[in-house]
């Protein structure tokens, strides 16, 4: 009768006796471990014999207390595991929390949408350091050629934690889950000289790794190095043309793009599960003027949420339905240059519009283009067009 009642209600903490009819504590703790991991188990028992409680021990038996018990103390095991139950969560959603404010504080970098300055002030909060004179920026993915059976799960779980360390052991890696698109590494040091030896290095770490695998798969694309936090954009649009060779090279590489004729395959894009989905045998004019398409929808996105400060790659391929990694490949192939410099080429000309037909003040037409702080949005104007966006607004005035 308890275990369908347990299975109805999914009870944070159960208490249940060593002996009992039709089954007994250690055989239901199985079942209940089986089917609500999370919860807690409190057995109690008359058998001092150390196998009962080696057996419980084996099974994540959270409290295995002897009889004769008081009200007392099984109320203090009770508020002992709620407790315990309670800083698991806490852990779990500081964990959730973390890894979206890390994927957040990802898009920002790629993005080049924040001023540096709140990039590294979200990076603190994170416990991640950003501080270095070059950085490079590495895409890898991995996965079994198996279909998944007995042990692929923990096998996963293991190689993502030996991934984890070296990364943390390595000291100049950051690393960042992009989910379906695979991992990020952001390289950085205080010299040229020092990256390209750190980077060989870590791609060295991982390589050794994947190599006692027999059936594992990997690809990674290597970004040119760049000098400042503020270029990791170009070393990201370096790293993921690269990246895309996977869809055409049945090799476990790391690779720049400098390996890849990236115009010479099946138009000028390589073809993919990633893709957006055309038809095999489609003739290649029909297919480019699919992705002609795809482009102007991904224009007409930027067009319609360009005031977003926090639009990013991902939410531009997310419209267009498919992954950010390709579509940065394809939209910088249809157009010759890369997707940030789109929205920032297309943010800069509606604050032109914006300095010749409005009283506006420049935070203000700033902050209705998507640059919220007024400093990074003179550095941009002034960056792109020489000329501070006042003395853009007075120039037009005598002309």
């Amino acid at each position: 009768m308890a275990y369908p009642l347990i299975q109805r209600e999914k009870p944070d903490i159960i208490i249940t006796d060593i002996r009992m009819p039709f089954m007994d504590g250690l055989e239901l703790s199985q079942l209940i471990r089986n089917e609500l991991p999370e919860s807690k188990i409190i057995i109690l028992s008359g058998h001092e014999e150390f196998s009962y409680a080696q057996k419980a021990l084996k099974l994540g038996i959270a409290e295995y207390i002897l009889k004769p018990v008081s009200g007392a103390e099984l109320v203090a095991s009770v508020k002992s595991v709620a407790e315990r139950i309670k800083r698991e969560r806490e852990e779990k959603h500081y964990t959730r929390d973390e890894s979206n404010g890390k994927s957040r504080l990802f898009e920002a970098i790629i993005s080049g949408a924040l001023p540096i300055a709140k990039i590294l002030d979200r990076g603190r909060q994170l416990n991640i350091e950003l501080s270095a004179r070059f950085f490079q920026i590495i895409l890898f993915k991995y996965y079994f050629n198996t279909s998944a059976g007995p042990g692929y799960a923990e096998d996963i779980l293991a190689l993502n934690e030996r991934i984890n360390q070296i990364s943390a052991k390595a000291g100049n890696v950051i690393l960042f889950d992009r989910l379906l698109d695979g991992t990020a590494a952001i390289i950085k040091e205080d010299s040229f000289e020092r990256l390209a030896a750190a980077r060989q290095a870590y791609i060295n770490s991982i390589e050794s790794v994947f190599s006692e695998y027999e059936t594992l798969r990997y690809f990674g694309g290597i970004g040119k190095p760049v000098e400042r936090l503020t270029l990791l954009p170009e070393s990201f649009e370096n790293a993921a043309r690269a990246f895309s060779a996977r869809f055409v090279s049945d090799r476990n590489a790391f690779i720049d793009d400098s390996e890849i004729d990236f115009m010479g395959k099946q138009g000028g894009v390589y073809p993919s599960a990633d893709a957006p989905r055309t038809q095999e045998n489609e003739p290649i004019e029909q297919r480019n003027n699919h992705y002609h398409l795809m482009i102007q929808r991904a224009k007409e996105y930027i067009a319609a949420h360009y005031a977003d400060e926090d639009i990013s790659l991902s939410d531009v391929a997310r419209f267009v339905n498919i992954s950010p990694s390709y579509f940065s490949a394809l939209f910088s192939r249809e157009t010759g240059q890369s997707l940030i410099r789109c929205l920032t080429e297309y943010r800069v000309n509606k604050a032109k519009e914006l300095l010749r037909s409005s009283d506006m003040s420049a935070s203000e037409i700033g902050a209705a283009v998507g640059y919220k702080d007024p400093h990074y949005f003179s550095y941009i104007f002034k960056k792109t067009q020489n000329c501070s966006p006042m003395q853009y607004r007075a120039s037009q005035k005598h002309m």
